[in-house]
């Protein structure tokens, strides 16, 4: 009985140890279990965060390409802006130029209309003064065609007189 009691107990202690063995180990495995569960957690947490960081990222990357596609339709229209006042700059220049071809132009022919009427005027002027001296002559030959009139009247007068005498 004493055999059977020491086996037993024999066995109980084996079995005690066994137990306090699987215990241990379960133990071990749930720390490990935890452990896994925490960066298993952890890493959840990081693909969370990460793919967070993706749709942001995402986000800012179609907000700048459609502030960069807004930048490239204002630098396009200001191109426009830009090679059309070039243009009209252009045509003002060239009408500036046509414009001051027609003024040197202008300018000649009213330098030469003023040369056509001076010399016309000094013509002019000569032709009055020959009209003048004309003028002048021919009152001058009436008078003396007068006097000699006169003369010639007085002078048959004086022959006529004679004659009767």
């Amino acid at each position: 009985a004493e055999q059977r009691l020491a086996a037993a107990d024999e066995q109980r202690r084996t079995s005690e140890s066994r137990a306090n063995e699987a215990e241990r180990r379960l133990s071990a495995v749930d720390e490990r279990l935890q452990t896994s569960e925490a960066s298993r957690h952890e890493a959840e947490r990081h693909r969370a965060k990460a793919e967070e960081q993706r749709r942001t990222s995402e986000t800012r990357a179609h907000e700048v390409e459609q502030r960069l596609s807004a930048a490239d339709e204002r630098l396009q229209a200001s191109e426009a802006r830009r090679h059309e006042a070039e243009q009209q700059r252009a045509a003002a220049e060239e009408q500036r130029r046509t414009s001051e071809d027609r003024t040197r132009e202008a300018e000649q022919r009213l330098s030469a209309a003023d040369e056509r009427f001076q010399t016309s005027e000094a013509r002019r002027h000569e032709a009055e003064q020959q009209r003048a001296a004309a003028e002048e002559q021919r009152r001058n030959s009436e008078s003396r065609a007068h006097e000699v009139e006169r003369r010639l009247s007085a002078a048959d007068e004086r022959f006529q007189t004679s004659e009767a005498r």
